[in-house]
């Protein structure tokens, strides 16, 4: 029963949190096509950043709106080091991470817990189902997967309104074809530069939850989250196959509960090593991705088989 209650609790708090860090991989992914390393320190810099505030006595939705902010600003760095600096993207993610490393293991100090007389941004939520449940566990799943279905319901909402805009389109313009987007007149550096800004934003939102939903983050928090948010996108596009943009913000939601169900199932096993957590989560992209080549593959034979079947009739 325990087990159960697990499964179906867990995964959907984590899926959510993680969703919202999907988007933003799948932003500067997929929508810039840019792999972005630098999410790998962004999401616990963000965290911290939540937590030191929180624990200064800053309001908790001030503190996720600081860490916000910080990720613009990382974004911005990271995007300038590749436009204006001219390194390759791929170095300027791993650049803004390294660099990142030493703030984090001075703030943390190894690990930064949450002061427990402070409150987080579910504890009026928790408390009120609480009451209503007289359930402590039940009140407190209810009420934080309420705000993290808000949070993620308004930023879907503003995603698939801002890249409708024309300086959205501009933006997925610049990331899909460059040379096309520049001889439309865009500006493709600062498209980048504000998508990019877009991306670590959302990374640093998923950050201050994950920060406030475990009440402490280490040095290693994100460690392997561009494998985790990379396996969000993927698991999303196997499941949803999208042709639309909202689709596309469906398939990411979607992914990020799929992806933590996994691992739950997986984690739930008796006897599983949790040493081999970081091994099973590069088995399960490279599955991602390859079952969508494997279907191709079997259906473009499927395809081949009968047009040489119908030739043979003729």
């Amino acid at each position: 029963m325990d087990i159960l209650r697990y499964l179906l609790t867990n995964p959907l708090e984590l899926g959510l949190i993680w969703a919202i860090f999907g988007l933003g991989v799948f932003i500067s992914y997929r929508v810039l096509d840019i792999a972005d390393l630098s999410v790998e320190s962004v999401l616990p810099f963000s965290a911290i950043v939540t937590i030191l505030a929180i624990n200064m006595g800053i309001h908790p939705i001030l503190a996720m709106v600081l860490s916000a902010v910080s990720g613009i600003f990382l974004g911005v760095i990271t995007a300038c080091l590749s436009t204006i600096l001219k390194l390759p993207p791929l170095l300027s993610g791993i650049v803004m991470m390294t660099a990142l490393i030493s703030f984090i293991t001075v703030l943390s100090n190894g690990n930064l817990v949450l002061d427990l007389s402070k409150s987080t941004i579910f504890t009026s939520t928790t408390n009120l189902f609480k009451d209503w449940t007289n359930s402590t566990f039940w009140g407190n799943f209810i009420g934080i997967t309420l705000i993290l279905l808000l949070t993620l319901t308004i930023i879907c909402g503003l995603m698939y309104w801002f890249f409708g805009t024309k300086l959205g389109v501009a933006i997925r313009a610049s990331g899909q074809n460059k040379t096309f987007a520049r001889s439309q007149g865009i500006n493709v550096n600062l498209m980048t530069i504000i998508g990019m800004a877009i991306a670590s934003c959302l990374i640093a939102i998923a950050g201050s939850l994950l920060g406030q939903f475990n009440g402490s983050v280490a040095s290693t928090t994100g460690k392997g989250s561009i494998v985790i948010g990379l396996a969000v996108v993927f698991l999303g596009e196997v499941f949803f196959n999208p042709k639309t943009f909202k689709t596309n913000i469906i398939a990411v939601v979607v992914g990020g509960y799929v992806y933590w169900l996994v691992m739950a199932l997986i984690l739930s096993i008796k006897g599983f090593n949790t040493s081999y957590t970081y091994l099973v989560q590069a088995c399960l992209i490279v599955l991602v991705m390859v079952i969508p080549e494997l279907i191709s593959y079997i259906r473009q034979k499927n395809s081949q088989k009968r047009r040489y079947q119908n030739a043979q009739i003729k």
